[in-house]
């Protein structure tokens, strides 16, 4: 993107910020949790909204989370127990639609808060930090983060949106250590979670899965992002000559072609 195309970007999204009203009715005890990333950086992240529930210092509080529509239904069925209101933002209207994204504003920022945390390490300028902007709240928590997707100019400006910005060790860890790192600075506690878990409710579903298996989603929001499916693929023939696991292959419609290719490389059935 050219210098000026980005500042017509920032001159369009200011534009749009000018007319959302937030509210200025704050509810104590309270507490929004802003989480928009794809649904793989979601499972590396949700056993913290147990931890911060369950917490000392925040025991007591309502926890509503904000979040990425792609993981709406798988987060709803697991973290109900722990979040009292779910919010869902769909990320390419939000980014493309201005209409779309001037009413997701206003709808979010129907409501203040007394805290707002916003755990991603790698922050972003037009999504993440500008909705923390426009929220009222008392407090509002986020990672010092890197410059890895936000531009330093930005950056200056939107550390100013933040109350507090928790450090950050500058070397490169993986995103659950990430975020074991933030909510233990957060919370001010040593948290024993030594990898992400997810336990499961028997249920009557009409998929037929295998007895064991392992379940690869093939897919990601960002191009830099995406994997090759060759690698998926050696990764799943791994599994499946050394633990013995079936493969079950995740991801949106979009993905269909990426099956295919799947089957190329993998030597067992899907």
């Amino acid at each position: 993107m050219t210098e000026i195309k980005k500042y017509i970007k920032f001159l369009i999204f200011e534009f749009i910020d000018f007319f959302v009203k937030p509210s200025n009715n704050l509810k104590e005890k309270s507490i929004l949790i802003i989480r928009l990333d794809a649904i793989g950086d979601y499972v590396l992240f949700r056993n913290f909204i147990k931890e911060i529930k369950n917490s000392n210092k925040y025991r007591g509080y309502s926890i509503t989370l904000l979040g990425n529509i792609v993981w709406k239904e798988i987060s709803e069925e697991l973290d109900s127990q722990y979040v009292d209101n779910f919010m869902w933002v769909d990320r390419n209207k939000f980014d493309k639609k201005f209409i779309y994204r001037y009413k997701k504003l206003q709808a979010i920022a129907s409501n203040s808060y007394e805290i707002i945390i916003s755990p991603v390490y790698s922050r972003e300028f037009y999504t993440i930090d500008k909705i923390v902007k426009i929220i009222n709240a008392k407090e509002k928590i986020g990672s010092k983060g890197d410059c890895s997707v936000i531009e330093k100019w930005q950056k200056k400006i939107s550390d100013r949106y933040y109350t507090k910005l928790i450090d950050a060790k500058k070397k490169t860890l993986l995103e659950f250590y990430r975020n074991k790192e933030f909510f233990e600075n957060l919370l001010d506690s040593k948290l024993y979670i030594s990898r992400p878990s997810i336990p499961l409710n028997t249920k009557n579903i009409k998929l037929k899965l295998p007895k064991k298996y392992a379940l690869l989603f093939i897919g990601a929001s960002q191009k830099n992002r995406k994997w090759g499916i060759e690698n998926f693929a050696k990764v799943g023939n791994y599994i499946k000559i050394k633990y013995g696991y079936d493969i079950v292959l995740g991801g949106v419609l979009n993905d269909s072609i990426k099956v295919k290719e799947f089957k190329n490389f993998y030597k067992g059935k899907i």
